[in-house]
């Protein structure tokens, strides 16, 4: 729209805004490199928005683009400016997130209070890999479904993840991977393996986890916490009476 695949374009516009119901239906690259700082609109038809934000200087986000079948691989890779994902905009016209927040500035996702909105099935992929400024994610509604094994690999500052779901998850083998902060996990219906070694789990948190999984045939891993030390027989036992093994 204002970008050419390689090259800026319109590195002075600041301001989108479009009143009513924008009908375009692709958004690759449209704000890529540009100076905007604000963008408001609703685009229903828009099937993608892939690196649509990329390397731009947007800081406020509202509306919402595509219907459950847009794809944002990239939407905000590498933005400077940008430190939150409100919800008021909506996240759930996406059906794949694939390295949004890639070496992005943004710290949040939602806030406890006012936590983002997904589609039930957005493919998996790791849409906080490698999100090194993000501290927290939370999630209202909505699920990952497939192979979520990148989902916060190399997220090495984020403290809390709220609202997982893994209803439809086939894999989390490296999901935590490097997440050296990570001290909240609220999650249900998680039934696949996960490491969480090296993270930064109290007793009490590894417990709070423990509680939240499903009944599954599976493994999970909390070596190298500041809790484990003190997880007594009693509380993994609320694991491995699921039928989890527990190594620590």
């Amino acid at each position: 729209m204002f970008r050419s695949q390689y090259s800026q374009r319109f590195p002075w516009l600041e301001r989108f805004e479009y009143i009513g119901t924008c009908n375009v239906d692709r958004l690759q690259y449209s704000f890529m490199m540009s100076g905007i700082k604000y963008f408001k609109a609703t685009m229903p038809s828009a099937t993608t928005a892939a690196s649509a934000f990329q390397s731009s200087t947007i800081e406020f986000l509202h509306g919402k683009l595509g219907s459950g079948s847009c794809n944002g691989q990239n939407l905000f890779r590498t933005t400077s400016n940008l430190k939150a994902i409100p919800s008021t905009f909506d996240m759930s016209g996406f059906n794949s997130l694939n390295s949004a927040m890639y070496q992005a500035d943004i710290v949040s996702i939602g806030t406890v209070d006012n936590p983002i909105a997904l589609i039930n099935g957005m493919t998996a992929s790791g849409i906080g890999r490698a999100a090194i400024h993000l501290r927290e994610m939370n999630i209202g509604s909505g699920y990952f479904t497939g192979n979520a094994g990148t989902l916060f690999y190399q997220s090495g500052y984020i403290t809390a993840v709220r609202g997982l779901n893994g209803t439809a998850i086939t894999s989390l083998s490296n999901a935590f991977h490097q997440a050296y902060s990570l001290q909240t996990l609220e999650s249900s219906n998680i039934a696949v393996s996960f490491d969480l070694s090296t993270c930064n789990f109290s007793t009490q948190g590894l417990v709070d986890i423990f509680n939240d999984l499903a009944t599954a045939t599976a493994t999970i891993t909390v070596t190298n916490n500041p809790g484990t030390a003190g997880l007594s027989a009693a509380n993994i036992l609320i694991a491995t009476a699921k039928g989890w093994t527990v190594t620590t």
